[in-house]
């Protein structure tokens, strides 16, 4: 947690208010997507900054998780990728 809040205050200030923006639409929807969350964070996160990814997924919901950080690793955010 602590890796997670200091790498959310090494990135520019504008983006760190946008993730955590995304996080609280994400827990605050009635219809909570991972997918969209995703596709909101991958479009300002550098590939450098996984340690974010891993900690958002942290205040996710558990059943959507594994999900989550699986689509991160296929898309290369995470880990090297894999092919389906």
């Amino acid at each position: 947690m602590d890796k997670f809040k200091e790498a959310l205050n090494n990135i520019d200030p504008l983006k760190r208010k946008s993730i955590l923006q995304f996080l609280k639409e994400y827990k605050t929807s009635p219809t909570p997507s991972y997918r969209d969350l995703l596709k909101n964070v991958v479009s300002i996160l550098n590939k450098n900054e996984s340690i974010i990814i891993i900690g958002m997924a942290l205040y996710i919901k558990e059943e959507d998780k594994e999900n989550f950080l699986l689509e991160c690793v296929k898309i290369g955010i995470l880990g090297k990728g894999i092919s389906e």
